[in-house]
């Protein structure tokens, strides 16, 4: 092999390892690269998983609006009472740790003062029991003066009492009233001729007396 061959060898190979030096070059950039991106791409959907999930809480007790609450994950007792409107005037927040961290299906329950929840329960059967009482007697009194002040009685509204205060009607045939109209309201007083029992002659009995 003479000098020219030797040396058109030599560049050749010179040239190959150049080439191949450039590749590995080029390529280690993009492995890297490759590498990492993954990488972020996960913690980027991590970050924004934990940036949506929601865990969810049931407030209770001394509370302005009671319920299941979806939440941030970790968050303190008192922002979970904060999402249902804080407490009420009557809360006792010594008996319940503001500082803990919220889990998915926990209960925070903030305890009532002492015997103020057994007063508020008083203070409300005193309440509707005094409610219908008023009620009722303003009722038994509405009865009681329509018959005895003689004004007329409103058949399609009329209680089994006020009917037997009509003259001609007992308690059997107030009741068949009663049925007859919770069928089809009267359109006029002569209707009552569809309740078995009342004929023309009984029902010009008390046919004054009766409204629709």
């Amino acid at each position: 092999m003479n000098l020219w061959e030797k040396k058109k060898w030599l560049v050749i190979g010179g040239i190959i390892l150049a080439c191949l030096g450039f590749g590995l070059w080029e390529q280690q950039p993009r492995e890297l690269h490759q590498g990492t991106l993954p990488v972020s791409q996960e913690a980027t959907e991590t970050q924004k998983r934990r940036e949506t999930a929601k865990i969810c809480v049931y407030v209770s007790g001394a509370v302005q609006a009671p319920g299941l609450y979806y939440v941030k994950p970790g968050i303190r007792y008192q922002e979970a009472i904060v999402q249902a409107g804080g407490m009420t005037e009557d809360a006792d927040e010594t008996r319940v740790n503001l500082a803990k961290k919220c889990k998915d299906g926990c209960q925070v329950n903030v305890p009532f003062q002492k015997g103020t929840k057994n007063k508020k329960s008083s203070s409300k059967g005193s309440l509707a029991k005094s409610s219908s009482g008023s009620s009722s007697g303003a009722a038994a009194g509405a009865a009681a003066g329509t018959a005895l002040t003689g004004g007329k009685v409103n058949v399609n509204t009329a209680t089994a009492e006020e009917l037997e205060s009509l003259p001609g009607i007992g308690p059997s045939l107030a009741q068949r009233i009663i049925a007859q109209r919770q069928k089809a309201s009267f359109q006029s007083v002569e209707d009552l001729l569809q309740v078995s029992g009342i004929g023309r002659g009984t029902l010009a009995k008390f046919q004054d007396r009766l409204e629709v």
